[in-house]
């Protein structure tokens, strides 16, 4: 550089010009007009500074100050300059008359990049965004970067996800595993048998083969169900109508056998009693078919059939083990008064807890009773008193949105500083949105799909998402792969990540052979891009298609 200036000044097309303790170069034209006008210079400096005082520009230059102060004032006076106080901390930091000077093409910029900044953080953000910061709100991540550990983790991990009824082998399989590294059913058992967390029943969905969904509460929890219309009839729930924890030995009036296991289902799949294990649910998660076959009556000696009788309800009880209790009994509170307005409470910090936003139609996808309009007067309660700020937080969500102020932060953040995260979550996992909240990717949705290979929220389905957006969608029962994003180069990267979560989830998930027979209805036994990237992920070519080994 300074053999170029130099050179010029040899040229005679630039000059030295030694101020202060530096020494700047001039174009020699430029030279005369600053020695004669300290105007100009205090102007090239303006135009190229934020706001500034007279004693920046003297110590700069060299410059007298009370001459630099009266230069100031008059390119005040002329509109060539703007005065007054831009910046508060400078001025506490001076003296406290001194007076701040700005350009006024300087001050255009800042209030350009000002407004942008303020619009920007009053505009929605995305959908991906906010699935961004819902994973991270359930800590939810990649396989080996789950956020809890142990009985504490499953603890919190119910507390976020309270009343969520799903199928009963989904939180074992996939929403404990996706949360709390290193899952153990041990874990749940201790957290069960202190009396901590209770499970609910709720009734069988289509081919469950006669096992019903789960929700979980936190004990004397004030949203847990209160089955208060059950049948007072009934021996069992009689028994239990005055509190108390029973072994299934104690409840039988005398049915036995399959009789008393039917009988025990019932109650269970009807919500109306729950116990201390959650082993029984583990045996008919396991079993074959939902309902122990009746026991045929054929002629038998008396000796003969009393053994039968005693070993049939033997294993009864034994598939019933642990202590029972009813619902309606923990669910009971004090004060019934107000226990509707305590519940609504409950319900907001809950949702708020779980997804930072509550809008109409996140609480339709929880399913809360009475909707957004029974939870309306305790959030517009709760933002008069400065607990929640109404606003449009997310693109998508409608106008009436309330969140926490450090949510709405959480939730620019993810949006100004994306990172890269890949989740491969079960479809009906409540972290996922996509499918309720959330539209699926109109991609991969194309005319070669069969109805089966369609992205839909059902059970035992696979959700890849990666950055927030949704990319793979993955049946293995039906053996179709859905690739939601364009099959080109600009996405290799994207969706040889998201191959990779996926058979590392599938892996964790399943302990046979998984296989696909085809992505979006083109066959996996062609030769296709897709084929060679799930090759690099794990996948192994078969006559079928591509198969992962566990």
């Amino acid at each position: 550089m300074d053999d170029m200036l130099e050179t010029l000044h040899a040229a005679g097309r630039a000059v030295p010009m030694p101020i202060g303790a530096h020494r700047y170069w001039a174009m020699p034209d430029d030279r005369r007009r600053l020695d004669e006008d300290p105007d100009d210079l205090i102007l090239r400096y303006a135009h190229t500074h934020g706001p500034f005082a007279a004693q920046a520009i003297a110590g700069r230059f060299g410059l007298h100050l009370g001459q630099t102060r009266a230069e100031l004032r008059d390119l005040a006076a002329e509109g060539r300059l703007l005065s007054g106080t831009f910046l508060a901390a400078a001025a506490s930091d001076g003296d406290s008359g001194e007076r701040q000077y700005l350009h006024p093409d300087v001050f255009r910029i800042i209030r350009s990049r000002s407004l942008a900044r303020a619009r920007d953080s009053i505009r929605p953000v995305d959908g991906a965004s906010y699935q961004r910061m819902v994973l991270s709100l359930q800590g939810a991540g990649a396989v080996g970067g789950e956020r809890y550990d142990g009985g504490d983790g499953v603890l919190r991990v119910i507390e976020q996800l309270e009343g969520v009824a799903l199928p009963a082998a989904l939180w074992e399989t996939a929403v404990f595993p996706a949360r709390i590294r290193n899952y153990r059913p041990g874990m749940l058992d201790e957290l069960l048998a202190s009396s901590t967390v209770a499970w609910v029943g709720s009734r069988p969905r289509r081919d469950t083969h006669g096992v019903g969904d789960i929700a979980w509460y936190v004990a004397d929890s004030v949203i847990m169900p209160d089955p208060s219309a059950s049948p007072d009839m009934d021996p069992i729930l009689a028994r239990m109508r005055g509190g108390g924890a029973f072994p299934a030995r104690q409840l039988d009036d005398g049915e036995g056998g399959s009789r008393f296991a039917n009988h025990m289902r019932t109650l269970i799949w009807q919500g109306l009693i729950t116990g201390s294990t959650f082993a029984p649910i583990r045996s008919m998660i396991g079993a074959s078919t939902g309902r122990t076959p009746h026991a045929t009556g054929g002629r038998t000696a008396t000796g003969a059939r009393a053994r039968m009788r005693r070993i049939a309800n033997a294993s009864a009880y034994a598939g019933f083990g642990g202590l029972w209790s009813g619902v309606a009994a923990a669910a009971r509170m004090d004060d019934e008064e107000s226990a509707p307005a305590r519940r609504l409470i409950a319900v907001v910090d809950m949702l708020l807890d779980r997804y930072g936003v509550i809008a109409p139609p996140l609480t339709e996808a929880a399913g809360v009773d009475g909707g957004f309009s029974a939870l309306y007067p305790v959030l517009k309660a709760m933002e008069e008193n400065g607990d929640l700020v109404r606003g449009m937080f997310v693109d998508g969500l409608g106008a009436a949105q309330f969140a926490r102020r450090r949510d709405v932060d959480a939730l620019r953040g993810c949006a100004e500083k994306p990172q890269e995260t890949v989740t491969a979550l079960d479809t009906l996992d409540p972290a996922n949105l996509y499918g309720t909240v959330l539209p699926w990717p109109a991609c991969g949705q194309g005319p070669t799909q069969t109805a089966a290979s369609r992205p839909t929220r059902r059970a035992g389905t696979t959700t890849v998402i990666v950055d927030g957006a949704a990319i793979l969608y993955a049946a293995p029962r039906s053996h179709h792969l859905t690739v939601l994003a364009p099959i080109d180069d600009a996405h290799e990267r994207v969706l040889r990540r998201a191959l990779g979560e996926l058979a590392y989830a599938l892996r964790r998930r399943y302990q046979s052979t998984v296989l696909f027979s085809d992505v979006n209805g083109i066959p996996l036994t062609s030769r296709t891009t897709m084929r060679v990237w799930m090759r690099a992920a794990g996948f192994t070519p078969s006559p079928q298609g591509m198969k992962l080994y566990p």
